[in-house]
């Protein structure tokens, strides 16, 4: 008779927290984040600890977060990648390649061409100090290293071509 009493109580107070619960979910919310900015290594430890004890429902979770929100997992992978890819920029993010292209009207420096011509826009640096210098299609980044950064040899072939030119228009 007591332990069915015990039961029976240990139902009831359930009932009332979780009757309790749903009726001040706002206001519990806002106390449970006011706790989780005060304390945020309590906060990841109690997180970890029970997607310990409960892989099944964590796993869970997440499915269902990931099949409710694509475009949220899509836009903070891209962001990530870009954030995280600066080995053949120099330096320099995607995404701050991508700012200079802007800033320079979203053509290459050099001869305004509004397309790459290869796999995406590449960065021109300075081979002696690995600083970027500005986003360049690819034909004009391949066009300057084959002159080996040198502004004599491009001056060079500029007046080259002029005297080239100058003759073709003759005949």
């Amino acid at each position: 008779m007591r332990y069915t009493r015990r039961v029976e109580s240990k139902q009831n107070k359930r009932a009332r927290d979780k009757a309790y619960r749903v009726a001040n979910k706002a206001r519990l919310s806002v106390g449970a984040k006011a706790y989780r900015e005060a304390n945020p290594e309590k906060a990841r430890a109690g997180v970890r600890a029970w997607r310990k004890a409960n892989p099944e429902k964590a796993r869970a979770g997440e499915k269902a977060y990931r099949k409710a929100n694509p475009e949220k997992l899509r836009a903070r992978a891209k962001v990530y990648r870009a954030c995280k890819a600066k080995s053949s920029y120099h330096g320099l993010t995607r995404v701050e390649v991508l700012a200079r292209l802007v800033a320079q009207g979203g053509v290459c420096s050099i001869c305004k061409a509004t397309e790459p011509g290869g796999k995406g826009w590449p960065g021109d640096h300075n081979h002696d100090t690995g600083r970027f210098r500005a986003v360049l299609c690819s034909n004009c980044n391949l066009a300057i290293g084959l002159f080996k950064d040198s502004p004599e040899r491009c001056r060079a072939a500029a007046a080259y071509l002029d005297r080239h030119n100058a003759l073709d228009a003759l005949i």
